[in-house]
């Protein structure tokens, strides 16, 4: 979604004011700091950026009102917000959050003491 927001930022042809290009600079700024945050596990990024991607996808509805190369970045945004709306839905990832970031617990090897049940040799088996 950064790609996107930077195409956005510096799309061909640009008629953007003075203004417009300084709000789309912040608003790429703020989501790199979102990413970073999204990949050090805060909970408060995962929810920025699902309301983004929530908006991303609600903003289709307005996508007869642009042309070009905005109607594929609108496109491209709202593919990859249903995508990171299903992807944080997951066991796994609710779990990376909610460990706040930090890595998982390394699992403790079962110990050599523990007698496992051996399976019977298949060749003496017979069938009658």
């Amino acid at each position: 979604m950064l790609i996107c927001s930077l195409l956005w930022l510096f799309r061909i042809n640009s008629t953007m004011t003075l203004g417009q290009i300084e709000l789309a600079a912040a608003a790429f700024l703020a989501r790199c700091g979102v990413t970073w945050f999204y990949s050090q596990g805060k909970n408060w990024a995962r929810y920025l950026s699902m309301f983004y991607s929530a908006f991303a996808i609600a903003r289709l509805f307005q996508i007869k009102q642009v042309e070009g190369l905005m109607r594929e970045l609108w496109l491209g945004e709202a593919a990859l917000g249903a995508f990171l709306l299903v992807l944080v839905g997951q066991p796994d990832v609710n779990g990376w959050f909610s460990r706040n970031g930090a890595p998982q617990a390394p699992v403790k090897p079962v110990s050599d003491s523990i007698a496992l049940p051996v399976p019977p040799d298949l060749d003496d088996l017979s069938i009658d």
